[in-house]
């Protein structure tokens, strides 16, 4: 068995890149984080059955879960899930108004239109197109967690980190 031997410096890069001080914070106290750590624990635990499912459509859909739920900010009545996933993820993942545009109508139109076909017209994985949905689907979980963990401050409000200031965070992001 080889043993690999991380210096200080490079385990300090990666504690610094993978914001692992805010995922200890998050996770450490409960009282203050409760809200943001059930829902990416929640997120977690669906993310782990879709990737251990050897069945590619269950595997699609408990990745489909882990996103809503990690991602989902209770859209307004007058928004679908799909529309508040979809600028949500593109705020996270995009800078300017064309690429977030792009960025969204690209996860509507084909990661999300994968999700309703699956779900309500009982569409089974089969092709590489779907497959490389699942890989994208799978890329913006990581990506939300890690923006969530890295940018939890900006979901404080008082003492506590709540869903309601994740909320408002994207909606002050579609008026800009």
């Amino acid at each position: 068995m080889v043993r690999t031997i991380i210096d200080k410096d490079s385990l300090e890069k990666i504690k610094n890149r993978c914001f692992l001080g805010n995922f200890n914070d998050i996770f450490q106290d409960q009282k203050k984080y409760m809200e943001i750590s059930e829902k990416i624990t929640r997120s977690m635990e669906w993310f782990y059955k879709g990737i251990i499912e050897e069945d590619k459509t269950n595997e699609a859909i408990a990745l489909f879960i882990s996103l809503e739920i990690l991602m989902s900010t209770k859209p307004d009545k007058f928004s679908s899930l799909s529309d508040d996933l979809a600028e949500n993820l593109a705020i996270i993942t995009k800078s300017g108004v064309e690429d977030r545009y792009k960025a969204k109508k690209d996860f509507k139109n084909n990661i999300y239109q994968l999700r309703n076909d699956i779900m309500h017209r009982g569409k089974k994985i089969e092709t590489s197109e779907d497959f490389n949905s699942i890989e994208i689907l799978r890329s913006c979980i990581v990506w939300s967690l890690m923006w969530i963990i890295k940018n939890i401050e900006v979901l404080k409000d008082k003492e506590k980190y709540t869903t309601d200031k994740l909320k408002e965070y994207f909606e002050k992001q579609k008026l800009k």
